[in-house]
Parts: structure tokens; C-alpha cells; sequence
């Protein structure tokens, strides 16, 4: 399992850059309306009822379809909400050019938010379409091999699959029979797998099965 403080800081950073790019189409002068300060640091009850205050549709409901049914805080809502009357009520090309003018601000905000460039940003509608954009960009052929850890989200492996059978490319899965010890392990089973004709090496960062955590590389 993950450290929780790094847990915590991970989805705070997350939570934080899914609010910037809902509010990018937001006219400027709205366009950090509604935006809510996140609890910092450890969090007590009334942090964690603070959080789940974000979400509809109450405190008496608990969303266990974290996956492909991912719920929205009020505020990404109300957001989305405001943006989209702000397009039909105004459907000039001035008001629909200052989207774009937004669109990259707010790459250039989620970028500084995880130390990237703004140009490594791509905000898409989903983790699905984005695996899809890489597993369809990639120009490879029919003796190429893509590696992919067993435990990877289904629509992660599928698109893969998908592909394979398009192009004819190979697909090999990495698998555990139990959690690994440590990274190291994991690291070593994917190391071992390489061969010439390796490509590509897919992988979650933290399993939606079992809470394994793959390092980064």
C-alpha cells in the first residue's frame, strides 16, 4: 500500500488539477469562481466531512464505482454548469476564442502543480481516452512487443488489445502470484521480461485490484 501522506498528497494534487481544467472554459473574470481550498495535512473527522460535503448526493450515500463513474465535486460541477451556459448564451467567436486563450492558461497551471512543461499537458475527458491516444500514436509493427502488467485497470489492457489486433503487434502480461515485497521486485520482474523486441512497458502507477505500487520510471 501506498504511504498515506503521499496518498493524500498525490490526490490532493490530483483533485487540484481536475478543478483547473474544469474551470478552463470559465470567461476570465469567472474563471476561479467556485474553485474550493482543500484541508492541508493530516485530516481530522470535520477534514474528511468537509471533502465529502463536495459530493452529491448527500452524506448519506457512499459512491463505491470509483472507476468508470468517477463523481465530481460541487464545485467542478457548478463549474461545468457556468461554463456551459456562458456558451449558449454567448456563441460569438470573441467569447469561444478566449476558451483557447484558458485552455492554455490552465496547462500551464496544472503543469507548474506537477513540475511538468506546459506542452507535456494534454487535457483530455477521461484516463481511458488518454491510454487510447498513446496506444493508437504509437507506430508499432507486427514484430514489436508491448508489456503490460496483469493488474493494470481493464480499459488500460484492452485498448492494447485492441490495437494488438489492428496492427498484430504482441502483447505479453507481467503478472504476481502474490503482492510483491517492494518496488525492487516489481522492477525486476518487468527487467527480466525485456527482450529486443520490446516497445512499450504499460503499467498503473497504483493497482485498482490490490493496492500494489508500481515505481515510476
Amino acid at each position: 500500500m501506498t504511504d498515506p501522506d503521499s496518498r493524500r498528497g498525490f490526490l490532493t494534487r490530483l483533485g487540484q488539477a481536475s478543478t483547473l481544467a474544469a474551470l478552463a472554459p470559465l470567461v476570465p473574470e469567472r474563471r476561479d469562481a467556485g474553485s474550493v481550498a482543500l484541508p492541508q495535512g493530516p485530516l481530522d473527522e470535520n477534514g474528511w466531512k468537509k471533502i465529502r460535503g463536495e459530493f452529491l448526493p448527500g452524506a448519506r450515500t457512499i459512491s463505491i464505482n470509483a472507476a468508470n463513474m468517477c463523481p465530481a465535486p460541487r464545485s467542478v460541477v457548478d463549474a461545468v454548469v457556468r461554463a456551459t451556459r456562458d456558451v449558449d448564451t454567448d456563441v460569438s467567436y470573441q467569447n469561444r476564442a478566449e476558451y483557447n486563450q484558458l485552455r492554455d492558461k490552465v496547462r500551464e497551471r496544472i503543469a507548474r502543480l506537477i513540475h511538468a512543461d506546459g506542452d507535456e499537458i494534454a487535457i483530455v475527458r477521461n484516463a481511458s481516452e488518454a491510454n487510447n491516444i498513446v496506444a493508437g500514436g504509437l507506430a508499432l509493427e507486427r514484430d514489436d512487443e508491448v508489456l503490460l502488467l496483469d493488474q493494470n485497470h481493464p480499459t488500460n489492457n484492452v485498448a492494447w488489445d485492441v490495437r494488438s489486433a489492428q496492427r498484430g503487434f504482441q502483447v505479453r502480461r507481467i503478472g504476481f502470484a502474490t503482492t510483491p515485497a517492494s518496488p525492487a521486485e516489481v522492477m525486476a520482474r518487468f527487467a527480466a521480461a525485456v527482450t529486443s523486441k520490446t516497445r512499450v512497458i504499460a503499467f498503473s502507477h497504483v493497482s485498482n485490484t490490490s493496492g500494489l505500487k508500481v515505481p515510476a520510471v
